[in-house]
């Protein structure tokens, strides 16, 4: 890339005028700012889908969100649980994953909506009532991040997308490009303001000693910038110790979801859920499945 001459004056006169257009005076964000007061210390955006995490996070507008974890402890499952969560309750959602093909997507949303493993008549009925709320990208194998970036913006502008998932990084940006990875989440994160959606990103996890040690923020792979420009940060973790020896480690939940990162909401913590295999749910509670049609939104 080449260099712009910082002693050019009339070069950044140009530039200072074309960003002057940014900048306002304090009384002209008046308005703004006593919509936030209003809004006071309540959590503002889509709730998750389990009742424990409503007062500690939501998905608000404008947000980039990291969901991160080790190779088969079920992020991208999960991810998908809380998107057809927020479709049942009206939001749009485009999901971008070029891991898995969309009848296996489809197939997970139709079971997590059905609460069982669901008949053909009933996805089929499904798949029609939310063919305003679902869409979906369908790319299998690597897509340049120009193009994805692209995607990202006709989302916000034509389908009016409330919430985008993008599954993976690894498969937008190569593994040790860091460079092209920071400057990936940082255009994820200006067209998520740009266009008022919720962006999900999924990334991928080093390889640890074990996979009974539960990784955080650090063990992400990839540029650190992943984690310093995102608002929320998941860390989804199956506990294979429980799945060994469940009468030792029986009292203990099934996966762990780690908020590591909550910019606008402040908490952290960690929440005990369960997968019920059949629905393809993860659970507030052991072999109880939920219904997914809920108010979600303050």
């Amino acid at each position: 890339m080449k260099k712009i001459d910082l002693t050019d004056k009339e070069l950044m006169n140009f530039i200072g005028q074309q960003e002057s257009q940014e900048v306002g005076d304090f009384s002209s964000y008046s308005e703004r700012v006593a919509s936030h007061l209003r809004s006071g210390a309540r959590l503002i955006g889509d709730k998750l889908p389990w009742a424990k995490t409503h007062d500690y996070v939501r998905c608000g507008e404008g947000q980039l969100s990291i969901w991160a974890g080790i190779n088969g402890h079920g992020k991208s499952e999960l991810v998908t649980n809380v998107m057809t969560h927020f479709m049942l309750n009206g939001r749009k959602v485009l999901i971008a994953s070029m891991e898995m093909k969309p009848e296996e997507i489809l197939t997970s949303v139709c079971s997590q909506a059905a609460g069982c493993e669901p008949s053909v008549k009933f996805s089929q009925g499904l798949l029609n009532d939310l063919s305003e709320t679902g869409f979906i990208y369908e790319c299998e194998g690597r897509v340049k991040k120009e193009r994805m970036l692209g995607l990202v913006h006709y989302a916000g502008s034509e389908l009016k997308i409330n919430h985008m998932v993008i599954d993976s990084l690894t498969m937008c940006v190569n593994r040790d490009d860091y460079e092209g990875q920071a400057e990936f989440c940082n255009n994820l994160r200006a067209a998520a303001k740009q266009w008022n959606m919720h962006i999900h990103l999924v990334v991928h996890m080093r390889k640890g000693e074990s996979e009974s040690k539960m990784p955080n923020k650090y063990d992400i792979r990839g540029a650190g910038e992943i984690s310093d420009l995102t608002d929320k940060l998941f860390i989804v973790f199956r506990n294979k110790q429980r799945e060994k020896n469940q009468e030792k480690f029986g009292d203990q939940p099934g996966v762990w979801l780690a908020l590591e990162k909550n910019r606008q909401d402040g908490d952290e913590a960690n929440f005990g859920l369960y997968f019920h295999k059949q629905s393809k749910q993860f659970t507030a509670f052991e072999n109880k499945t939920m219904n997914l049609f809920r108010g979600n939104k303050v």
